[in-house]
C-alpha cells in the first residue's frame, strides 16, 4: 500500500488535525490505530512500518490499510473544501446533483444560482459549462414550474458560452502541445518538428481575443505566442511578449490565482530566456515582481520557493556575484532535501543541475559530481532532453578538473555511448569528447593547448546552434580558461572586463 504511506507523508498539519479530530474515544477503530502508529513512528521507511503494523496483530492488514486510505482521501477533500475554491465548487456541484436526485428542486435551484454567480465572478468557464448542463436537467426533467422564457434565456446563454468555450478548449490544446514540446526539450528536436508545425497552423487560425474579455484566454494566448517564438529561437520577440504580461501576473487576477501551474511555467520561461540572452537587468525586475506574489497551496509554494532559488542561483553565478551566491547556499542548503523530495520530476532535475553547476564554479568538484550524477540518474524521456544530454559533457568537465584518470575515462566512455545514439547532438558531443580526451591525455602543454584551440574554433563555428545548450554552463569560456591556465571563475571575471581578448 505505497499509496497509503505517500498520502500520509504528504498531508499537511491542518489535514492531519482535521482527519484525527473525530476520533477521541479510548476504543479506536483499527485503521486509526494504524494511522497513529505511522504518524508516531516518524519514519518514511515503508518496510519498517509494515513490520510494525504486522506486530499490532489487528487482523486483515490489507483491508484495514485500504479502509484507512479511503477515509483519508475523503477527509482531505473535506478539509480543502474551504481552502480551495475549485474543490469547493466541485463539492457544491455534487450537492446540487444529490438534491436533484432527491427532488429537492427549490434548494437545488437556490444553490445553483449562488454557485453560478460565483463561477462567473471567478471566470471558471469549465464549471460554468457543467452548471449550465445541470440547470437544463433541473428545468426539463424535475421542475414542475417550468418557465419557457427563462429556459430560452438559458439556452441563448448556453449557445454563446459554448461557442467561446470551444475556442478556449482549442487554445488550451494548442498550449498543452507547445508546453509538451518545450518540456520535452528546449531545443526543438526532429521528432517534435512536425507537431510544432501543425500546432502553429492551428494557433494561426485563432483570434487574439475571445469575445468575452476572459483572463484565461488572454494569458494562454500570450504564453502560446511566446512559446512559438522561443521554440523558433526568436528570444527577443518571446521576451517582449512576456515582459508586456509581467505586470499583470502580480495582480490578483482569478485565472493566475487559481492556476499556479501556469504561473510557474510563465516565470520559468521568462527566466530561461533572460539567461539565454544575458539580460540580467530583467532578472532583477523579475525577482522584484515575483516577491510580491502569494501562493496559497503548500505544494505550489514549495515549487515557487525552489524556482526563486534557481533564478537567484543562476543570476548570482552568471553575474559573478559569488559572495551573494555563498550566502544563498548557506541560507537554503538545509532545504535541499525537502525541495528534492517534494519537487516535480522536471523541477528536481533542474534543481540538481543548477546546484551542480554552482558547485563547479566555486571549485567544489566532488559536490558538483554528486549532483551531476543525480541529473543523469533522473533521466526521463518525457522532458528536458537537452539538459540530460548536456550533463553527459558536464561530468567530463568535472572529472577533467578532478584530474582523476579512471573516473575521467569512465565518463568519456558513458558520454560517447550516449552521443552515438543521439543523432541531433552527435557531431557536437563527439567532437567535444574527442578533443577533451586528447587534451586530458596530452603529454605536452603545447599539445594540450592545440587540442583545446581546435575545439574552441569548432564551438565558435557552431555558436548559433548552441545558444541554449551552453546556457547551463559556458563550456567555450571554460575551454578558453584552460588555454590560459586559469580557473574558470577568475578567467570569467577578467574576461568580462575586456582585459583578455
Amino acid at each position: 500500500m505505497e499509496n497509503l504511506y505517500e498520502t500520509i507523508f504528504k498531508m499537511d498539519k491542518s489535514e492531519r488535525l482535521f482527519f484525527r479530530r473525530g476520533y477521541k474515544k479510548k476504543e479506536l477503530p483499527h485503521y486509526i490505530v494504524i494511522y497513529d502508529l505511522i504518524i508516531k513512528s516518524r519514519t518514511t521507511n515503508t518496510e519498517l512500518l509494515n513490520k510494525k503494523i504486522k506486530a499490532l496483530n489487528l487482523g486483515n492488514e490489507n483491508y484495514l490499510k485500504h479502509q484507512l486510505l479511503e477515509n483519508l482521501l475523503t477527509s482531505i477533500t473535506q478539509c480543502n473544501v474551504h481552502n480551495n475554491e475549485q474543490v469547493f465548487i466541485l463539492n457544491e456541484i455534487s450537492t446540487i446533483k444529490t438534491l436533484r436526485f432527491k427532488k429537492q428542486i427549490k434548494l437545488a435551484q437556490k444553490k445553483w444560482q449562488q454557485l453560478f454567480i460565483y463561477c462567473k465572478k471567478l471566470e471558471f468557464p469549465t464549471y460554468i459549462e457543467i452548471l449550465v448542463q445541470e440547470k437544463l436537467k433541473l428545468d426539463i426533467y424535475t421542475n414542475q414550474n417550468f418557465n419557457i422564457y427563462e429556459h430560452r434565456k438559458l439556452l441563448d446563454f448556453s449557445t454563446q458560452h459554448a461557442k467561446h468555450y470551444i475556442q478556449l478548449l482549442q487554445l488550451r490544446i494548442i498550449y498543452q502541445d507547445l508546453l509538451f514540446i518545450r518540456k520535452s526539450s528546449a531545443i526543438l528536436t526532429n521528432e517534435n518538428k512536425e507537431l510544432f508545425k501543425t500546432t502553429i497552423n492551428h494557433f494561426n487560425l485563432l483570434k487574439e481575443k475571445s469575445a468575452p474579455n476572459n483572463a484565461e484566454y488572454f494569458f494562454i494566448y500570450k504564453m502560446s505566442e511566446a512559446l512559438i517564438y522561443f521554440l523558433n529561437e526568436d528570444f527577443n520577440n518571446s521576451i517582449l511578449i512576456l515582459s508586456n504580461c509581467l505586470d499583470k501576473i502580480t495582480k490578483p487576477l482569478c485565472y493566475l490565482k487559481y492556476n499556479n501551474e501556469f504561473l510557474l511555467d510563465f516565470i520559468k520561461l521568462y527566466a530561461d530566456i533572460v539567461f539565454i540572452i544575458e539580460k540580467f537587468d530583467l532578472v532583477v525586475i523579475l525577482i522584484s515582481k515575483i516577491n510580491k506574489i502569494k501562493i496559497s497551496a503548500i505544494f505550489y509554494q514549495t515549487q515557487f520557493d525552489v524556482l526563486i532559488f534557481l533564478i537567484k542561483n543562476n543570476y548570482f553565478s552568471a553575474s559573478m556575484k559569488y559572495k551573494e551566491l555563498g550566502f544563498l547556499y548557506s541560507k537554503n542548503k538545509a532545504n535541499f532535501i525537502v525541495w528534492i523530495d517534494s519537487s516535480t520530476k522536471e523541477m528536481k532535475t533542474v534543481l540538481y543541475s543548477s546546484i551542480a553547476v554552482s558547485y563547479f564554479i566555486v571549485e567544489h568538484y566532488q559536490d558538483a559530481l554528486f549532483y551531476a550524477r543525480n541529473v543523469i540518474a533522473s533521466y526521463n524521456q518525457s522532458f528536458r532532453q537537452e539538459l540530460i544530454t548536456f550533463f553527459y559533457l558536464f561530468e567530463i568537465l568535472i572529472t577533467f578538473e578532478l584530474n582523476d584518470t579512471i573516473l575521467f575515462e569512465s565518463k568519456v566512455q558513458t558520454a560517447n555511448a550516449h552521443f552515438k545514439k543521439n543523432k541531433e547532438q552527435k557531431e557536437l558531443g563527439l567532437e567535444i569528447i574527442c578533443r577533451l580526451h586528447k587534451a586530458f591525455n596530452a603529454t605536452t602543454i603545447s599539445d594540450k593547448i592545440n587540442n583545446l584551440q581546435i575545439l574552441s574554433a569548432f564551438l565558435e563555428s557552431k555558436k548559433l546552434s548552441t545558444q541554449i545548450f551552453f546556457t547551463y554552463f559556458n563550456i567555450p569560456l571554460w575551454i578558453d580558461a584552460k588555454m590560459h591556465n586559469m580557473k574558470y571563475r577568475e578567467y570569467k571575471k577578467i574576461n568580462s572586463f575586456g582585459i583578455l581578448n
